[in-house]
């Protein structure tokens, strides 16, 4: 197995057609077939791109516990190489990127969770019921978020999606995304002191985060394990 770049793995993706080739969510059992439902696309869809790394011989490992981040690991040196999987269709970008308070935990243990890289899929679902990949993005997460606008129930400093008066995900700008807007963080930093903005407003936010300490502790953490500073 080969180790592959985020960005060698895209084009090559464009290289093998994938533009132009179409999938079906089938499920066959008893023979009776049965098309799956578009909520299980983002599921299936990483099943078969994990399938496609071994046919083309691209390194990657994964967790034994699929429920932890990333969906794929693809370097072989510690702490490099997160890669996370996103799919959306027609009805818009409103994929989670990662649960509020997951994302503030995982941060805190494994910081270097900021520099994984996304690999964004958006489909369209034709006449015939079959699934074709409209377009690719490869994007680090302060390169999908931006402040929430006036519009919104909150201006928070990030993109989020905010329930029954809890922060419960953290959302992509799908301007952004699609390259409407130019993009609002320019560097992690930005991005981390706007999430530590955030903590602060959020009035549900644990002691030990406010105040700049959540982001003081990142930063500790990750100089502890990479020897250098968070920048």
């Amino acid at each position: 197995m080969k180790e592959f770049t985020p960005s060698e793995i895209k084009n090559l993706l464009i290289k093998s057609k994938i533009y132009t080739s179409e999938a079906k969510m089938e499920f066959t059992f008893l023979r009776v077939k049965s098309l799956v439902d578009k909520d299980a696309v983002g599921y299936t869809f990483q099943a078969w791109l994990r399938d496609w790394f071994i046919k083309k011989k691209i390194y990657f490992n994964q967790r034994h516990n699929s429920q932890k981040s990333p969906d794929f690991i693809i370097k072989k040196k510690e702490n490099l190489g997160w890669l996370e999987i996103k799919v959306y269709g027609d009805s818009g970008a409103s994929f989670d990127i990662k649960s509020w308070d997951a994302y503030l935990n995982l941060m805190l243990i494994e910081p270097y969770y900021i520099n994984a890289d996304y690999l964004i899929f958006n489909y369209t679902i034709n006449k015939n019921k079959k699934i074709t990949i409209k377009k690719i993005y490869l994007k680090k997460i302060w390169e999908i978020s931006k402040p929430m606008t006036a519009r919104s129930q909150i201006a928070w400093p990030v993109s989020l999606q905010y329930k029954n008066k809890n922060i419960v995900n953290l959302r992509p700008n799908q301007s952004i995304l699609e390259g409407n807007e130019p993009t609002f963080f320019k560097n992690k930093i930005e991005f981390l002191e706007a999430i530590q903005n955030t903590i602060d407003m959020y009035g549900k936010s644990q002691d030990k985060y406010k105040d700049g300490l959540w982001l003081k502790n990142v930063k500790t953490k990750y100089k502890e394990i990479f020897n250098e500073e968070l920048k």
